[in-house]
């Protein structure tokens, strides 16, 4: 009897740390993230940057992969190794130039053999992060496409090449001789400028819808600074548009000539032409986890969180089970 009640209580305890251990797996999070970024073309790189990384246990490496929206196709982008002071550091460019921001919505570290002598992942998933549907969806609209724009092109993009004609006019009106050739040029610049104006309050609009469906705090501290971002943008704008609009109206060349310089040089602010593609991107940013993903084609976002709860209420309960047997225990003693 002695025996069979110290027996319960010992299995009562290892299911305990059973449970404490699965918190603490499920929870546990690499500090950092990968995210995509335009090196030679549109979306074509991600850039990992983690700390508190692990090394490989001997005979293994770790390597990074890409899985598809579908969740079907995974994409090697080479072997992934950390420093001594657990930060992995890589940057990945994929040789094609395709744009990886459409064609994936997942990263995964695997634990492979060292040597690696198959082409296929292993399946041993260190650690991985994911986006939702609705989140690279969104995100794509910014800076992959969006069929309300002619000819497809993407809200964030399309702002950044709009940017750069009025830019263009600026420093044409900029290095004119002649007043008329500063008052046509800063026109066709604050013409470009109304444009910029429209596409903006698109980036915000996008940024909000963003932030308010969107259940993961990361997101919505990334399109936050989008906002941000925009509205700085916004404000350059603004006073880019209104300097063009007094260069245009200057009967002096001299004068004309120093309104434009100052436009060009706000619109040259803050790096404007790329930070809203930047921070378009940073929202779609995967934050790895250990443990496997959840595939972005299925499943809730909420999965996690609500796996933890399970654990939580199974955690609550072996503890009301235990006290029950200690004090039968000791009632029968």
């Amino acid at each position: 009897m002695f025996t069979c009640r110290y027996l319960r209580t010992s299995i009562l305890l290892l299911l305990v740390l059973t449970l404490f251990a699965s918190v603490g797996i499920v929870s546990a999070q690499h500090s950092g993230s990968a995210v995509f970024r335009d090196a030679n073309a549109q979306s074509d790189s991600l850039v990992i940057s983690l700390t508190t990384v692990s090394a490989p246990s001997a005979g293994k490496q770790y390597e990074g992969w890409l899985i598809s929206n579908d969740g079907k196709t995974e994409l090697s982008i080479g072997q992934l190794l950390p420093d001594i002071n657990g930060t992995l550091s890589a940057t990945y460019v994929d040789a094609g130039g395709r744009d990886l921001a459409n064609l994936y919505s997942a990263f995964v570290v695997t634990i492979e053999p060292s040597p690696d002598t198959d082409s296929a992942s292993s399946g041993n998933i260190a650690f991985a992060g994911s986006a939702t549907r609705n989140t690279m969806s969104s995100v794509r609209t910014l800076i992959v496409g969006w069929p309300q724009i002619p000819g497809g092109k993407a809200i964030a993009r399309e702002l950044h090449d709009e940017i750069a004609v009025a830019l263009s006019h600026a420093n044409l009106a900029a290095n004119s001789t002649s007043l008329s050739g500063v008052q046509t040029n800063s026109q066709n610049a604050a013409t470009a400028l109304d444009g910029v104006l429209n596409y903006i309050q698109n980036v915000i609009d996008r940024a909000n819808i963003l932030k308010s469906e969107a259940s993961d705090n990361a997101v919505k501290t990334n399109a936050d600074s989008l906002i941000t971002s925009a509205a700085a943008v916004k404000s350059l704008t603004s006073q880019a548009q209104t300097t063009a609009l007094l260069a245009i109206a200057s009967t002096d060349l001299t004068v004309a000539k120093i309104h434009t310089s100052n436009v060009v040089a706000r619109l040259n602010g803050a790096g404007m032409k790329d930070s809203l593609i930047i921070q378009s991107q940073n929202i779609a940013a995967f934050v790895p986890t250990h443990g496997g993903p959840v595939l972005p084609s299925v499943g809730d976002p909420a999965a996690p969180r609500l796996a933890l709860v399970a654990l939580l209420m199974g955690l609550a309960l072996t503890g009301i089970g235990g006290t029950f047997l200690l004090w039968r225990r000791f009632s029968t003693a």
